[in-house]
């Protein structure tokens, strides 16, 4: 990727204030802490290119905290600047700050097989709104004439999964007319627990096949990738997904000096820690544990997902898994009682 060309890009999305100057409503614009955002791209982005598009920015008073004041500090810093080093800034904060938003609960990246690394994650419009209110339909439309159809010619991804089926529905028809494959989370309400799932599987499902696909391709057009490939399957009968299995943590538990480690019982151990259940379902790996020791695990080691069982759907309870190549660390900070930003 060229530097100048994604400090360009940046910048050309930080400094945007068409919409204030045609007097849109709801804009949120004050040049001090409110300005519009780019994005973040995963540093493993172009190896698969998964692109994750949401609505707009949101706003939350308990999200005005010193990460977010750093991350419009680094915002306005590179619009005023406009050079590597700035840009270099602002993506330290991202990796710090990324983390900490919930993107892995509303996208399946475990079950996808990736990272937030391996993506990058925009908005369909990238200002916030005054309450959180829809943009209106003609700030929407500039935005993706604006910004994000050209960031769809810049990125190129395979394909496009969407938080809502409203950031869909706004794009659905610039998609296919580029032939990316997309699809969206469904947020609604009123949906099941059983029909998040669902969708959910549908989404990861999809990613998977798309990569996949990808990957022949590439395989195909080039020969020795091909011979690589072979290699690798030959070495490996049942490559792993990205997560680790029951006996993966069987042998971790029984390393960091836990009690007898079983399937749908709380893990004990002779140093105090949460109650946190350990349960498998189609030999996917979830932690149960109380909303009220959330503050305990730490979002950089852990990520939550939709409950995978009926029971665990309540107000009381979250389900969550460490994020990979964090397995060992998630369990050790837990033992430490580590605190920070939380899932």
């Amino acid at each position: 990727m060229n530097i100048q060309e994604k400090v360009r890009e940046f910048c050309s999305v930080i400094s945007c204030d068409v919409c204030t100057r045609r007097g849109l409503p709801k804009v949120l614009r004050d040049g001090d802490f409110n300005f519009p955002w780019p994005g973040y791209i995963g540093p493993n982005y172009w190896k698969n290119r998964v692109l994750l598009l949401g609505q707009n920015p949101g706003v939350s008073l308990d999200r005005f905290n010193s990460q977010d004041r750093q991350m419009a500090d680094a915002l306005a810093d590179l619009a005023r600047e406009e050079n590597a080093d700035a840009l270099e800034h602002l993506e330290r904060i991202h990796l710090r700050v990324v983390p900490t938003w919930p993107v892995g609960m509303h996208f399946p990246l475990i079950e996808s097989g990736l990272t937030l690394e391996d993506i990058a994650y925009t908005n369909a419009v990238r200002c916030r709104t005054h309450a959180n209110a829809a943009p209106p339909a003609p700030m929407a439309a500039e935005c993706v004439t604006r910004h994000l159809k050209r960031w769809l010619d810049w990125l190129g991804p395979r394909i496009v999964v969407c938080i809502g089926k409203w950031s869909h529905q706004l794009v659905e028809a610039e998609l296919k007319r580029r032939g990316i494959p997309s699809a969206f989370i469904n947020r609604q309400r009123s949906l099941s627990t059983q029909q998040r799932q669902e969708n959910r599987a549908a989404v990861a499902n999809l990613v998977r096949r798309t990569l996949r696909s990808a990957a022949r391709s590439d395989i195909e057009q080039v020969p020795h990738l091909r011979a690589v490939a072979l290699e690798k399957s030959a070495r490996s009968a049942a490559p792993k997904q990205g997560r680790w299995g029951f006996d993966d943590y069987r042998l971790l538990f029984q390393q960091l000096g836990f009690v007898a480690p079983a399937k749908g019982k709380t893990l004990k151990h002779g140093k105090r820690m949460p109650s946190l259940y350990f349960n498998e379902r189609d030999g996917f790996v979830f932690f149960t544990a109380a909303t009220k020791d959330r503050a305990r695990y730490l979002s950089v080691h852990w990520e939550r997902i939709p409950p995978r069982i009926a029971k665990d759907d309540k107000p009381n309870l979250i389900t969550l898994v460490p994020r990979p190549g964090s397995e060992k660390i998630a369990f050790e900070s837990l033992l430490a009682g580590e605190a920070g930003a939380h899932v």
